[in-house]
């Protein structure tokens, strides 16, 4: 049993069978990918007056690690700072760290920024890294469809620069497909309202799923992903385990 080392410095490594010395007519050559998770946490500029609404989609992430992330090597939870305090802001990396100590904390605010985080790895540079793949992405946002049936994972919502926060189709254009795994391995999880109805109608009763920012973010990166229709609640998750 082999664990990929969390700072990868080489890409390939060769297995030997062998009863006296190494072979390489019995030689098995396998090349090493890190399988990244990200985990996107938005503002909350909407509720500003309550104080559990406020940190909703921060406490989401902590539960999803705590839940399920936490063995994970190569986990890297971002996190838009506009309209949070540094003392909220940091409560939330602690919490994060105490249930996951392999994780990355990183401070975000534009979607350039998280197209970034995907693309490389890296907040700050957009060059792809040969031995990385992106395997699951988590998005904790609000979600709206604008009047041109366009779907947008909102996580400036209500926000002074909620236009450099908005993650629409044409944002996730510029994320590479080479960063995702193969035949349709990688998971794009968002828990935004409306990733995946398609229409600005509040009351249709018939979305149209092909048009939806989920449709179109899977086609573009050949990947899967599971959206909502309508509304995303947190509430029966609240004080659960």
């Amino acid at each position: 049993f082999y664990t990929v080392p969390k700072n990868l410095s080489y890409n390939k490594i060769s297995v030997y069978a062998y009863f006296v010395k190494p072979s390489e007519a019995v030689s098995i050559k396998a090349s090493l990918l890190k399988e990244e998770i990200l985990v996107f946490i938005a503002t909350e500029q909407y509720y500003n007056d309550n104080a559990a609404n406020k940190l909703m989609f921060s406490a989401q992430a902590v539960r999803l690690v705590r839940t399920k992330l936490s063995k994970e090597l190569f986990l890297k939870v971002a996190m838009f700072t506009d309209g949070y305090t540094e003392n909220q802001l940091n409560a939330v990396a602690n919490a994060i760290l105490n249930y996951n100590k392999n994780a990355t904390f990183i401070r975000i605010n534009t979607v350039d920024q998280l197209i970034n985080l995907i693309n490389s790895g890296s907040r700050d540079s957009s060059a792809i890294d040969p031995k990385r793949r992106v395997k699951e992405i988590y998005a904790f946002s609000h979600g709206i469809v604008r009047d041109t049936n366009e779907g947008v994972i909102a996580f400036g919502y209500n926000g002074k620069n909620y236009k450099k926060q908005e993650l629409d189709n044409v944002g996730f254009s510029n994320v590479k497909k080479e960063v995702f795994l193969e035949n349709n391995k990688t998971n794009f999880y968002s828990y935004a309202c409306r990733t995946g109805i398609g229409t600005a109608s509040e009351t249709t009763s018939d979305p149209v799923k092909i048009n939806s920012l989920a449709q179109k973010i899977a086609n573009h990166g050949k990947i899967t992903v599971y959206a909502y229709m309508r509304r995303s609640q947190y509430e029966y998750t609240w004080g659960t385990s």
